[in-house]
């Protein structure tokens, strides 16, 4: 009887020992894989914005109209100034 529970209790900390290793090695690799993609994502965004910028330039020359008539009614972040937008895409492409 006393050697069936250390068999039990062996079993149930080899186990425990695989539960816990695979929680501790998947998830943060899942978290990180999550991160990257994100990152990824966001890179797209940023060089997406900086190519808007680009045709709003050129349009705005075509046109003839100034930045603050063609914004007018529209809220737009510092973020997206060409110099900010050149240093973040920079930062995340060196990740």
């Amino acid at each position: 009887m006393i050697i069936e529970h250390f068999d039990l209790s062996a079993f149930l900390n080899g186990l425990l020992g695989i539960i816990t290793g695979v929680i501790f090695n998947y998830v943060p690799r899942l978290r990180k894989e999550k991160f990257q993609k994100l990152q990824k994502e966001l890179l797209e965004v940023y060089k997406d914005v900086k190519c808007l910028i680009q045709i709003e330039s050129e349009l705005l020359q075509k046109s003839n109209m100034s930045k603050i008539q063609a914004r007018k009614g529209f809220t737009i972040s510092k973020r997206c100034e060409p110099k900010q937008l050149a240093n973040r895409i920079k930062e995340l492409e060196s990740k």
